[in-house]
């Protein structure tokens, strides 16, 4: 039996509030909201930045606070082609956690407000992700790129992304 996390309820003393970002394809990503720096609206200044070399799932820069912040396409960095986006989509900027990147912030765009919920150990359903014609998988499946887990919520599934490896990822893009 899947166990699910939980938005409603007591809180627990060994949750952790994160924030469920939803992308296209129905997919999502849980991150802790400590992560997310703010929710920016898509009228933010942009540059594209087409470079030849630019990867598909760089999508240029987003103007935050008076820097250019890069613009990751989660969906194509894990391997999925893009849709058109909604007319709901954001862009989440996102604190750096690791030394690999120069820049502090990076922004991921969302497809709607994020949602957020409170997690604990216990509730994770840890089976390591895939993703077969756009769907996350079952645990056999194998792991897309950038993702460390699956987890089941009460708002779907959605998966655990491996931030050390986006964050190489990105890097190694910028430094192109």
């Amino acid at each position: 039996m899947t166990e699910k996390l939980s938005f409603r309820g007591e809180r627990r003393a060994d949750e952790i509030t994160a924030l469920l970002l939803p992308l296209q394809r129905g997919l999502q990503l849980l991150i802790p909201n400590v992560t997310m720096a703010e929710l920016a609206p898509t009228d933010t200044p942009t540059d594209d930045g087409a470079v030849e070399q630019q990867p598909e799932w760089l999508g240029g820069q987003v103007l935050w606070r008076g820097s250019g912040v890069p613009l990751v396409r989660w969906e194509a960095l894990a391997g999925h082609m893009l849709q058109e986006d909604s007319d709901e989509r954001r862009y989440a900027v996102i604190n750096r956690l690791y030394d690999t990147l120069q820049t502090p912030f990076y922004a991921i765009m969302v497809q709607g407000i994020p949602r957020m919920l409170h997690v604990a150990p216990d509730t994770l359903n840890a089976a390591v992700a895939g993703h077969v014609s756009g769907e996350i998988a079952d645990a056999a499946s194998e792991p897309a790129p950038g993702t460390l887990f699956t987890v089941d919520t009460e708002l779907g599934r959605a998966v655990i992304p491996d931030v050390a490896w986006l964050e190489k990822q990105l890097a190694k893009a910028l430094r192109q």
